[in-house]
């Protein structure tokens, strides 16, 4: 028996709706479905009634629910224990992000540490990814989130995320038609960018370079969200990661798969290269980084 099943079914239970239950618990719908059923099937007995707008309890899943929460409160009570012993249950991890990993990436693997360890305080700050490193050196943070091209001085890194980087250009834009482009196609394109101090602005001018032009003077924005919103009205066009593409934007931008070259930005968790004191920052690491 898998203990993320029993949480998964105690979750159900407790909001009586799979697709909130799967949402709490951070993973997708079909896939707590599945776990539930499967625990079923070992049990031999239906715990749960499928209903068009969410779950009630069968009598056999009442019967089995405080069982079932019973095991996984003396689990979280050992695992207390065995953090206390390594000293990471209780504390203060301070990390310091840039703002759009804060927003689309960092939740779910933050509740997930939560969850297990839910007397640790966790302190969030966000930055331009070029002033990490040093508040991070400096001990203000025990980690921080950047997305450097280069492996940073001093400083220790984990790879948290590769993920690919889209052309945003409006609908009207010649190249809208397609559905994917060589970066070159842009060339002599005004690109919306964030601002000189930031690695996407470095990411995104070496794209350039490696596409065989140089971009030209951009349209500078503070944040994903705007360059988006002015890519759409046609200022430009921009690259976007593909964790914080827009969905409520009215108009929206059209989307374009680059070809050539490989286009990606890599998010790392770092940290001083002479590792942490802080028990609690060492056993984050593992979860911003699965």
């Amino acid at each position: 028996m898998d203990f993320n099943q029993l949480r998964y079914f105690i979750e159900v239970a407790r909001v009586k709706n799979f697709t909130r239950a799967a949402k709490n618990c951070h993973i997708a719908q079909p896939a707590l479905s599945m776990q539930v059923r499967k625990l079923e099937v070992e049990l031999g007995i239906k715990l749960l009634k499928r209903l068009p707008r969410g779950a009630e309890l069968t009598q056999e899943g009442e019967v089995f629910l405080p069982y079932a929460e019973r095991v996984l409160n003396t689990l979280n009570d050992a695992q207390n224990v065995a953090a206390d012993l390594n000293g990471a249950s209780r504390g203060v991890v301070r990390i310091v992000t840039l703002p759009s990993a804060c927003v689309y990436v960092l939740p779910p693997k933050i509740a997930a540490f939560k969850r297990d360890h839910p007397r640790v305080d966790i302190v969030l700050e966000e930055s331009v990814s070029a002033n990490i490193p040093n508040v991070v050196l400096s001990g203000a943070f025990d980690l921080g989130v950047t997305q450097a091209l280069e492996p940073i001085g001093r400083m220790r890194r984990a790879l948290m995320q590769r993920e690919e980087l889209l052309l945003a250009v409006s609908e009207k834009h010649p190249l809208a038609a397609k559905q994917e482009v060589r970066l070159k196609e842009a060339a002599g394109e005004t690109f919306v960018v964030t601002k000189k101090d930031t690695e996407f602005r470095h990411l995104a001018e070496d794209l350039c370079r490696r596409a065989g032009f140089e971009m030209g003077k951009p349209f500078e924005a503070d944040h994903f969200d705007s360059i988006q919103a002015y890519c759409a009205v046609g200022m430009g066009v921009g690259l976007i990661p593909r964790t914080v593409v827009l969905k409520t934007l009215e108009p929206a931008p059209k989307y374009l798969h680059i070809t050539h070259p490989k286009a990606t930005r890599s998010l790392w968790v770092v940290w001083p290269e002479g590792g942490l004191k802080n028990k609690v920052a060492e056993a984050m690491i593992s979860y911003l980084t699965e």
